[in-house]
């Protein structure tokens, strides 16, 4: 009797917390141990080991959280398949302003878009994949779709991920966005920048990452019924206004510039009535009739720094960047100012 009611309401959908409020000592983690003793075969007792497991995690956003390296650009993000089976990862896609979808990612989408699936989680993630396939199209400035699948034939597609950041340039890296803790891992051991979503109970959190509690207070956002032509509007004009890379986020508001800082380890300069002031970290700044901004970002390799230089102009922001390895202030160019190298260079040594 036990085992038809826990069967059914498997079926039906239910999620380990709704099971319990109907079966007596149904488990909080429920195992396949625990499905062997209602009467369930081992293959039988892993598959609904493996259902609950998905469908909790789909059903219980508020137990996950996110942690990220130290130099996240929530602008430039690269996706593997698993960030279309929670709301939160879905929320920074459509807040970034590129995203970078692989061809191997791409082949594996296909594999899970049958929205005819036995488990919720799946059929949730089946939807978010065809609504996205759909858009990828549509939104062309903003999603980049890259004909790489590894230098070596079938290739897991979180090692060709891996093996594309490499081969880019490190300033020009997106970051990677994921729910797989094994891919994070990845990237970690490579020195390449990662947001991880995953369950608290999961999380060690790196006492000196202070990124991704501020960060991801833009996932925090009013969910509302919005069609796919307001989204590519919505993502554009944001992409007009808006520059971030970093850590380091700028944007435009009527005449008001507004810098926010989620990297301790950049500099932010900026240039208002003829004076170079400093941004402090954990600062945010709102200021008017800016000229200039200068960015100033430790990349991966010791000894090397990215250095931005903004021109706020006619409501649109102009860029010119240039990477400098190991060099003293002499050799900076000469659109940096005099009284802002000497603070450039410290960050080298």
């Amino acid at each position: 009797m036990k085992k038809e009611l826990v069967e059914k309401l498997i079926k039906e959908g239910k999620s380990s917390q709704e099971i319990r409020k109907k079966v007596i000592g149904f488990p909080y983690k429920p195992s396949k141990g625990y499905f062997r003793k209602l009467g369930c075969e081992d293959e039988v007792a892993e598959k609904y080991e493996s259902i609950l497991q998905k469908r909790d995690s789909m059903c219980s956003e508020e137990r996950f959280e996110f942690i990220a390296s130290q130099n996240v650009d929530l602008n430039k993000l690269i996706i593997d398949t698993c960030v279309f089976g929670h709301d939160k990862t879905i929320e920074l896609i459509e807040n970034a302003k590129n995203v970078i979808i692989l061809l191997s990612t791409l082949n594996e989408m296909d594999k899970k878009k049958d929205i005819n699936q036995e488990d919720l989680y799946s059929r949730k993630m089946a939807e978010k994949i065809r609504w996205y396939s759909n858009l990828f199209l549509v939104d062309k400035e903003k999603y980049h779709l890259i004909p790489f699948a590894g230098y070596e034939k079938n290739m897991y597609p979180d090692d060709v991920i891996i093996q594309y950041l490499s081969i880019t340039e490190a300033t020009k890296r997106p970051t990677i966005l994921t729910a797989d803790t094994i891919l994070a891992n990845k990237a970690d051991a490579f020195g390449l920048e990662y947001i991880l979503y995953k369950p608290v109970e999961f999380v060690l959190k790196r006492k000196e990452n202070n990124v991704a509690d501020e960060v991801f207070e833009t996932t925090n956002i009013e969910k509302k019924s919005i069609t796919q032509e307001e989204k590519i509007l919505n993502s554009k004009r944001k992409r007009d206004n808006t520059y971030s890379e970093g850590g380091i986020e700028i944007s435009l508001e009527g005449t008001n510039v507004i810098v926010k800082r989620y990297n301790d380890n950049a500099k932010v300069f900026y240039l208002k009535e003829g004076e170079y002031k400093e941004i402090e970290p954990d600062e945010q700044q709102i200021e008017q009739s800016i000229e200039e901004i200068i960015l100033v970002i430790p990349v991966a390799r010791k000894g090397s720094i990215h250095v931005v230089k903004l021109n706020i102009k006619d409501g649109k922001i102009l860029k010119q960047d240039k990477e400098y390895v190991g060099l003293n202030k002499m050799y900076i160019d000469e659109w940096i100012d005099e009284s802002i190298k000497d603070k450039i260079t410290d960050i080298i040594y």
